[in-house]
This record gives structure tokens, C-alpha cells and sequence, in this order.
């Protein structure tokens, strides 16, 4: 699903800057949204990702994720300057015992499934703002060089929907936690 999303925000990224028509995009969606409905029809037995039991799983893992960031917002709450670069498993536990996502004695989160909360939480609100600052900054020299040509030439492109993606997908999972995303 998340990966879906970001799919899309790089594919809009593409319409922006003319490399891909509205029309075009509008017939992959098509291929698309039919291959969705074909394939479990298709399907002649409900194994894999279209069971019922990966199904349930899925829908289970959304709503404690999502109790898993409402009780992230806690312990950015009550530490607003952070509680320290790869900190975030230890601080976190309080957190998710008296909250909503109540771990088991056999789960412990090393990550909110969210590389922004997981930034403030660990580097504190001062740190988020600092690295956005730099990030539009890095972003309007970019935009204003020739060689990336306002997002159109072939590297402007290629960084666009990258980073696009990227964006998009850090709110689901943790790419900024491995070298190729966070060096893009």
C-alpha cells in the first residue's frame, strides 16, 4: 500500500514536469485498476497476499501501527528536544505499555514505521525543523541549477520522482535507516 502511494506521488511528479502526459497515466491507471480486479479473479484458490488470514493480518498491522504513532506523539510530547540519535527502542517502552499499542513481552519497536516521528522523537523538534531547513535549502539550489534545469532535465527527472517516492514511503516505513535512500 505504501508503496503504492509513493508509486503515485512519483508518477504525479512525472506529469508535473512533462515527462509523462496526464493521458498516458490515465491508461497505465486503467491497466492497472483492472489488473487488480482480474487477479483475484483469476485466482484459483485464496493463498497468498489475497487469503483471508494475510488480509486480517494486514488490517491488524495498519491499526497498531497507527497506535504505535499516537503513542510515539506521547513521547515527542513529553521530550520535545529528543531523546538522543538511535534511542527511540528504549524511550519508546513506557510509551507503548501505558498507550495504545500494548507490545507483548516479545515485541519491542526499534522504529515508529515512520522515519519522521522517529526523527523528532529521537533529534527533538529543533533537529526536524534544522534538517527541513537544510533540505529546502539543498532543494531550491538544485531546482535553480542548469544541470538539473527546473526538475526537467534527465538528472532533475530522476531526482524529482526519486525523492518523491521517498518522501511519500518515509511515512509508512524507515528508508532513511539504509544507505541508498538516505544518500539519494
Amino acid at each position: 500500500r505504501s508503496v503504492g502511494l509513493a508509486l503515485m506521488a512519483a508518477a504525479g511528479v512525472l506529469v508535473l514536469v512533462r515527462r509523462l502526459t496526464l493521458q498516458r497515466l490515465l491508461r497505465i491507471g486503467v491497466a492497472a485498476a483492472l489488473l487488480t480486479v482480474a487477479v483475484p479473479l483469476l485466482a484459483r484458490s485464496l493463498s497468498g497476499p489475497l487469503a483471508p488470514s494475510v488480509l486480517d493480518s494486514k488490517r491488524a498491522s495498519a491499526l497498531w501501527r497507527l497506535a504505535v504513532w499516537s503513542d510515539t506523539v506521547g513521547l515527542i510530547r513529553d521530550h520535545p528536544a529528543g531523546v538522543g540519535a538511535g534511542n527511540f527502542e528504549h524511550a519508546f517502552i513506557p510509551y507503548a505499555l501505558a498507550g495504545r499499542s500494548k507490545p507483548g513481552e516479545a515485541t519491542v519497536f526499534r522504529s515508529p514505521h515512520n522515519d519522521y516521528l522517529r526523527l523528532v522523537s529521537e533529534e527533538g523538534i529543533g533537529g526536524a525543523l534544522l534538517l527541513l531547513a537544510l533540505l529546502v535549502m539543498v532543494a531550491r539550489e538544485l531546482h535553480r541549477s542548469p544541470a538539473i534545469a527546473r526538475w526537467r532535465s534527465e538528472p532533475g527527472v530522476l531526482l524529482a520522482s526519486c525523492g518523491a517516492f521517498l518522501l511519500v514511503e518515509g511515512f509508512f516505513q524507515f528508508p532513511f535507516e539504509l544507505a541508498f535512500p538516505s544518500l539519494l
